[in-house]
């Protein structure tokens, strides 16, 4: 049953990404930063709701059926397209910037292994009920497929693991070109199926929040447009429903990208500054009215969500800026210092390599 739970969920939210992904204003599509704020927009949307109206978890059927709308109707296949027609230009399929099939094979081996894991790994005790966002989408598929919590949180953290790892694919993406997304991702993976293997999932959805809250801080530092401001103020919002550790370890990470990370950016901002810092002080503005009508609700309970404030945090930032560091370094090496020869050497057996790996897992899960 966990199995059929991370596939529904999964196709739902994956789908959800790449149908939202060319609405985003971002240079290429962003499947898992779509998938992020997509899922950022249920739990959001549906507490939001059930703040000022009440309701069970069931609200989560009509943001679900909101969000299907807006996709759909709103067209957002056609806004890259669009925006680049605006521009004076035609874009060619190829050129529009999809995840590519070497990057999404090695998506598709992390989630074999994350089924692995699931599989062979006794359910771990959580952090999940230190969560209101997991606690809430929990509950909603609990109540839906009437199955244990437990197994459902393994199933949905999971998914949330493969979001992580696709945000933080899509942040190196955003900063400089695929290869940066690959090292940082290939960075992130240990630390994020170390997370997973744990229990600690409250983690894994602050750590995808997270990552998806540095694109958009990015992105309003580059060009300040108005999509960005409303996505990144969304996405600070969603990282206290994530958990508290997560608003925490987001304003500090925001801070330290917005002012050090400037010299790694590979489209430096010529914004002017009242406009450039007017939109970043906006963001906390729009997290704060998001999150508003929740926190007058639950302000008694805050604290209880808070958990151990100060190792959450830690443990993100010391995530973040790890994969940063690491995959910036993983990137040097490969451009730097290692011989061309050894370069096409390891592009060729990339392919090999990975369909053994594939089929290793594949054997290890029909087996476990």
């Amino acid at each position: 049953m966990p199995l059929f739970v991370v596939f529904v969920f999964g196709a739902v939210i994956l789908g959800a990404g790449a149908m939202l992904s060319p609405a985003l204003p971002t240079r290429q599509p962003r499947i898992g930063v779509a998938a992020v704020v997509a899922v950022a927009l249920i739990i959001g949307g549906a507490l939001f709701w059930q703040s000022l109206f009440g309701g069970d978890t069931l609200v989560i059927d009509y943001v679900l059926f909101a969000l299907v709308m807006f996709v759909v109707l709103g067209g957002t296949f056609s806004q890259g397209q669009a925006r680049a027609e605006a521009d004076g230009g035609d874009l060619p399929d190829a050129d529009q910037g999809w995840t590519g099939p070497q990057d999404l094979l090695f998506f598709g081996l992390v989630g074999l292994a994350l089924l692995v894991l699931l599989r062979y790994l006794a359910p771990p005790a959580s952090d999940a009920t230190l969560s209101p966002g997991l606690e809430l989408l929990t509950g909603y598929l609990s109540q839906q497929l009437s199955q244990p919590r437990p197994f459902i949180q393994e199933s949905v953290a999971a998914v949330v693991a493969l979001l992580s790892l696709w945000a933080v694919y899509d942040l190196g993406g955003e900063l400089r070109d695929k290869r940066t997304g690959r090292a940082l991702g290939l960075v992130a993976l240990p630390g994020i199926l170390a997370l997973f293997a744990g229990g600690q999932f409250m983690l894994l959805l602050s750590l995808a929040f997270c990552s998806a809250w540095l694109l958009f801080v990015l992105r309003v530092q580059r060009l300040a447009l108005w999509q960005d401001v409303l996505a990144g103020g969304l996405m600070l919002g969603a990282t206290l429903y994530a958990g508290v550790p997560a608003l925490v370890a987001a304003l500090l990470a925001g801070a330290a990208w917005w002012f050090f990370v400037r010299g790694y950016d590979a489209a430096p901002a010529e914004l002017p500054p009242p406009r450039r810092y007017g939109a970043a002080a906006a963001l906390p503005g729009i997290a704060l009215a998001g999150t508003l009508p929740w926190l007058v609700a639950q302000g008694a309970a805050v604290a209880a969500y808070a958990g151990d404030l100060l190792m959450g945090a830690t443990v993100l930032l010391a995530l973040l800026a790890g994969t940063l560091a690491g995959g910036l370094f993983l990137l040097a090496v490969w451009q730097r210092w290692l011989p061309p020869a050894v370069r096409d050497s390891l592009y060729r057996s990339y392919y090999p390599l990975a369909f053994i790996a594939g089929g290793v897992l594949l054997v290890l899960f029909l087996l476990l």
